[in-house]
């Protein structure tokens, strides 16, 4: 039922750059419809701070099946490698729209893969070099001291109080989580990193 409710279709294609009209294929029901509904909660989640508790908290809400069409769909956008704009409105004459930025879309794949993984991998034990830091974002960039390999992600929130307070341009003991998502139409492997803990070198 949700899917018949849902189903959509191209209704018109024009240019200015490229415009995508779609429209609920069961048009008589298109107004104050769960189609309506869906498309609302997509339009007002792209629209938020792809940084912010807001966004993680909407994604985390999804359920595992949506949170994975919202990541593909997401990652398919980004794809187009250029700014996007999604809107909705209805007979009320209530408009929601979403402004993307090329670099809003990249941040918001990085956001959705690391909530919603494939996979979950071993975690790395490793000595790393922290060389940048978003406090804001919460994210950080740093390369192992072993490997030589960047490693760049989210900071977890057990690890934020400590990782505030700790210069950068440091090396730290850390353990960092592993997840991986598959890209469905090019099946390549992206990985996301989440600094778990970090400590001062223990020798």
């Amino acid at each position: 039922d949700i899917l018949s409710q849902t189903a959509s279709e191209i209704v018109s294609l024009s240019a200015a750059s490229v415009v995508i009209d779609i429209g609920s294929t069961g048009r008589f029901d298109l107004f104050g419809s769960v189609f309506e509904e869906a498309a609302k909660t997509i339009v007002d989640t792209l629209a938020m701070d792809e940084g912010s508790d807001d966004f993680r908290q909407a994604v985390r809400s999804l359920t595992p099946r949506a949170a994975k069409s919202f990541r593909t769909f997401v990652s398919h956008v980004a794809r187009m490698d250029g700014p996007a704009v999604m809107a909705l409105a209805n007979d009320d004459a209530t408009y929601h729209e979403a402004r993307l930025s090329k670099e809003k879309l990249v941040n918001m794949v990085e956001t959705v893969n690391d909530l919603t993984p494939d996979e979950e991998e071993e975690p790395i034990r490793a000595r790393i070099f922290i060389f940048r830091a978003d406090t804001k974002r919460n994210t950080f960039a740093a390369t192992d001291t072993r490997t030589g390999e960047t490693i760049s992600g989210f900071i977890d929130e057990a690890a934020q109080p400590k990782f505030g307070i700790f210069p950068l341009s440091a090396e730290y003991d850390a353990i960092i989580a592993v997840s991986r998502v598959t890209d469905e139409i090019t099946n390549e492997v992206h990985h996301t990193y989440r600094l778990l803990q970090i400590t001062p070198p223990s020798d």
